[in-house]
């Protein structure tokens, strides 16, 4: 089993394999990336595609879209495990 870290998470020592490198992939990431570039491309993206919420928006809408949709059953199997 792997665990996906959060920006700024450590790993807890849970009995897993380790993580599923995405840290890694994010500080290498931004070595190819200027920052300086990041609003004019945030601005093109909204004019190519109407878009105009934040990255935190859309990152809760999908959370969201998550729970309800992906995670449906085991959201439910939880929420009923809780109220026992």
């Amino acid at each position: 089993m792997e665990k996906i870290l959060h920006h700024g998470e450590a790993l807890r020592p849970w009995p897993v394999s380790g993580t599923v490198g995405y840290e890694f992939l994010v500080d290498a990431t931004a070595l190819y990336v200027d920052p300086a570039a990041e609003a004019p491309l945030t601005e093109l993206y909204a004019e190519l595609t109407g878009e105009r919420r934040t990255f935190a928006e859309v990152a809760a809408e999908a959370e969201r879209e998550m729970a309800t949709v992906t995670f449906h059953r085991e959201v439910t199997r939880l929420a009923a495990l809780a109220g026992e």
